[in-house]
């Protein structure tokens, strides 16, 4: 499942050191079991995680079998996961209103859950995703997502 949380980042600070930065962090989640796979929304309000419980965030997908999250404006982002099937595809989430589409032209990775990881272009024109075979790993796909 993908579940958003409001957020306000931490702002870097720079240390004595100028090519070294660090941050106070804050922690924004605190439900037991996993939250992985961050992603800040384009905006900086939201952070998008995956997760396998639920809890105080609020939940964006359900049943998604989500590995990957990545916004792709604030009201859109694209999540991988397995969707109720033995495939891993991608998918559109409008993370107000939970609708779910299929992009096009369809984004489907095969039934290997390894091969889940893939990032957009900012004009939403590019999917690039990685294969396991020994000649050739990164991919892309032209569409609209």
């Amino acid at each position: 499942m993908v579940l958003a949380v409001a957020a306000y980042l931490s702002p870097w600070l720079r240390s004595s050191e100028p090519t070294l930065l660090r941050a106070v962090p804050s922690q924004l989640t605190t439900a037991p079991g996993l939250q992985a796979e961050p992603a800040v929304s384009p905006d900086g309000s939201l952070v998008a995680f995956v997760s396998d419980e639920g809890g105080t965030p609020r939940r964006v997908t359900n049943g998604a079998g989500a590995y990957r999250v990545r916004w792709s404006r604030p009201e859109r982002m694209l999540v991988s996961g397995s969707w109720g099937g033995a495939t891993v595809s991608v998918r559109i989430v409008n993370p107000v209103s939970g609708t779910v589409t299929t992009p096009n032209p369809p984004v489907v990775f095969g039934d290997d859950e390894n091969m889940c990881d893939f990032d957009v272009s900012p004009d939403d024109r590019m999917l690039a995703f990685g294969r396991t075979t020994r000649m050739g790993n990164i991919w892309k796909l032209y569409g609209r997502f």
